[in-house]
């Protein structure tokens, strides 16, 4: 090992540094930060004082976490052994918040001294400016040549798709807690957007699960680093995110350090070591572990951990970021080929529930993953005879069968008793509360029409289910006509009243048909003392039919199941461009192809004359204004004048989207309110384009004080239960439960 620890060093705390590298030199600087002990959470040596606010009581309710710290200190044991590039470790920040239990595994072997920084919100911002003035100082052939890492293990708090709050080791420090004392990976992004280094990989371990008190704050981190072009990032910058799991769920780790890291960090050691299964490019060592072969195959290794231990739990590990897939992430000699204990072994009886569940008699833990089996059995991966690797199943294998909705039983064949029929809405959902949700508690908005509708205009086609996870999956259209569109609104036995928007296609061809055919999923959560459930998560999406929608909802299934890759081929990008072309028929499908598209980065595909056009031209989807905006915005400025022109542009472009209403696609409404927020006080607008910026913003934030990140539409929680959407976007839930004690909601018609 090259690195040596910089104890007095003034560059920021925890670093670890190659003697042999000199300033001004290519090299690979890497901030590496691990939190399970967090002294102000519950069990923590300082737990905060929640002051009455029930945000403040959620989030010390977070607890301690377990393996965090010796996850992240692996990845370091990693990066400063085996990791190889053209451009080699030159710069390493370490800070490590381990618990005792961990302490004792943390070595680099042959006596070599191990030292860290404290991952408090300060060290850790002082280390990721030196991260980047380091970068920043670089000279620019150097940049070129160099690239930056980072790698996060602890609690994540969701902004988001596109924004994660990394918690720091003093999360909720007295005197006065506040909410975005915390990394923030737009920040990240955005901050490190204007150096010259051009790739920066970034590894993110934490939840991503939704929490009720938290979601209705302004959640946007710290601003450790200045966002000097925040609104451009260059569409030569490289910044792959790899998240360990998908909006709206936990990442899972192991309580005892004994047992093995998390999941993730084991299934990610596991790709960079290039183990069995994961296809390397080269014809001959070194081998390259390329960005989109490593995503499959931490995404499957992952879930065939989870499975190896008989978890009923799925994490899906989710790339974000802009990237290009054939990235060269390292080198390896050869295929690693499993020895021994070259895969780990797990107890089936032990819990990775990283969220401190509390223990049962008798040894379980309420609301395990795992759940104690009768014989106490154990699995692991054993070499086969003979000796060779065993492993996880092929990628393809593992992803076929990854969607839940794969693993629930259907019931396809409905009348229309199910609406009046106890007996039968009974047999089609397989409970009395959810024959009772869809019954009483279920109502569409016509945002066109702005009216209500109870259950009757809903046409059910099928219903999925997994009752043992309390999952659920709907295929169903709205049979009402509206010019726009429309709103699902459901409470559940709790009161939490959570709803989906449910576009309709808005071409000439589609307005005389009934709505497309739509997916909606829901989870329910444990009952509570009261034997009564929540909803825990709504999504919706288009379903896989024939024609421009069918086309794109297939893609986008690939997109959000598989990789982003995989949906953007070179033929599946033409078939994109083409829904896009002919928007005309299909505005909602060009929407979504070009939602793939930019996630995809592919911009050679995507015409900025043809987002224009589809803006201006349907004046009913608001997410159209957003997606030219954006894509402006990735355009290659050669000077500061090209600069300031795009950013009128996207800006004025951008403001149609205030009095279209809230953004129908989830991604499209995460764009918005990143755009927004970047480029409302950028003086080169002018004062009056920045007000209106500001109005924007605050509608934007109406909503997404209540917004929730999943499928494919916008969804929402936390409602009350007579706001429809106009209300949500115009005035806000605080404006409207003022109004509502002066002013009766209207009731929904039968």
């Amino acid at each position: 090992m090259k690195l040596v620890p910089q104890d007095d060093a003034a560059e920021g705390p925890g670093l670890w540094a190659d003697p042999d590298w000199k300033p001004g030199l290519p090299g690979t600087f890497a901030v590496i930060i691990g939190v399970s002990r967090y002294r102000h959470l519950e069990n923590g040596d300082l737990p905060t004082d929640p002051q009455g606010k029930p945000w403040i009581k959620e989030a010390r309710s977070l607890d301690q976490l377990h393996v965090s710290a010796l996850t992240a200190f692996r990845i370091f044991r990693w990066l400063s052994a085996q990791y190889r590039h053209e451009a080699p470790l030159a710069r390493c920040w370490l800070l490590l918040s381990p618990t005792p239990a961990e302490v004792g595994h943390l070595s680099l072997g042959n006596g070599q001294r191990i030292s860290w920084g404290d991952p408090t919100l300060a060290a850790c911002s002082a280390a990721i400016r030196w991260w980047s003035a380091t970068m920043r100082g670089l000279p620019a052939a150097a940049a070129a040549q160099s690239r930056g890492l980072f790698f996060f293990s602890g609690h994540g708090l969701e902004s988001t798709q596109g924004c994660q709050l990394l918690l720091p080791s003093d999360y909720l420090a007295p005197p006065e807690p506040n909410i975005n004392d915390a990394i923030s990976t737009s920040n990240l992004l955005y901050g490190l957007g204007s150096l010259k280094v051009t790739e920066q990989l970034f590894f993110v371990d934490a939840c991503r699960n939704d929490h009720k008190e938290l979601r209705g704050k302004n959640m946007v981190g710290a601003k450790i680093l200045v966002e000097e072009e925040a609104a451009i990032l260059p569409p030569d910058l490289m910044t792959p995110v790899l998240y360990s799991t998908g909006p709206g769920q936990r990442s899972w780790e192991f309580r005892d350090p004994a047992k093995g890291i998390s999941i993730y960090g084991q299934a990610l050691l596991d790709g960079l070591a290039g183990q069995p299964n994961i296809a390397l490019k080269g014809s001959k060592p070194p081998y390259r572990v390329e960005l989109s072969p490593l995503e499959q195959f931490v995404r499957a290794r992952v879930l065939e951990l989870l499975k190896n231990a008989q978890s009923k739990e799925r994490q899906y590990v989710k790339l974000g970021g802009q990237s290009d897939t054939s990235m060269n992430v390292t080198y390896v000699d050869r295929p690693v080929v499993a020895t021994g204990g070259g895969w780990p072994t797990f107890d089936g009886h032990e819990d990775i529930d990283g969220l401190g569940v509390p223990k049962m008699p008798g040894g379980g833990r309420l609301g395990s993953p795992f759940p104690t089996p009768p014989n106490e059995a154990k699995w692991s991966y054993d070499l086969p005879p003979g000796g060779g690797p065993s492993g996880p199943p092929e990628v393809s294998t593992m992803l076929a069968a990854e969607t839940p909705i794969r693993e629930m039983s259907s019931t396809r064949r409905f009348s229309p008793r199910w609406l009046k029929d106890w007996n039968e809405g009974h047999r089609m959902f397989g409970s009395e509360a959810v024959t009772e949700l869809w019954q009483k508690r279920t109502k569409v908005w016509l945002i066109g029409q702005k009216k209500w509708r109870g259950p009757s205009v809903i046409r059910i086609a099928e219903v999925s289910r997994d009752e043992g996870r309390g999952r659920y999956r709907v295929r169903m259209q709205i049979t009402e006509k509206d010019p726009v569109g429309h709103w699902l609104q459901m409470t559940d036995e709790l009161g939490g009243v959570h709803a989906c928007m449910l576009p309709r296609d808005l071409g000439p061809k589609s307005m005389d048909e009934p709505s497309p055919v739509y997916e909606v999923s829901y989870d329910r959560s444990e009952p509570n003392d009261e034997n009564k459930r929540e909803i825990v998560r709504l999504d919706a999406d288009l379903d896989v039919q024939s024609g421009p929608l069918g086309l794109v909802a297939r893609l986008w299934r690939t997109y959000t199941t598989t990789h982003v890759a995989a949906a953007v081929k070179e033929s599946e990008a033409r078939e994109l461009r083409n829904v896009i072309e002919n928007k005309i028929d299909s505005p909602l499908g060009a929407t979504v192809a070009a939602l793939v598209l930019l996630r995809a980065n592919r911009l050679d595909r995507l015409s900025l004359a043809w987002l224009r056009n589809l803006a201006n031209w349907f004046i009913e989807l608001p997410d159209a204004p957003i997606l030219y905006a954006e894509r402006r915005l990735r355009e290659k400025q050669e000077s500061k004048d090209d600069r300031s022109i795009a950013f009128q542009e996207a800006a004025n472009i951008l403001l149609l989207t205030t009095d279209r209403g809230i953004p129908r696609t989830s991604e499209a409404f995460e764009y918005g309110m990143g755009l927004a927020r970047r480029l409302k006080d950028r003086e080169e607008l002018g004062l009056g384009v920045r007000e209106k910026l500001h109005e924007l913003e605050r509608r934007l934030g109406n909503a997404f004080a209540v917004y929730r990140t999943g499928g494919l539409f916008s969804s929402f929680s936390g409602l009350r239960a007579d706001l429809n959407a106009d209300q949500l976007w115009l005035e806000g839930v605080r404006k409207v439960e003022e109004a509502e004690a002066v002013t009766p909601q209207a009731r929904p018609a039968a």
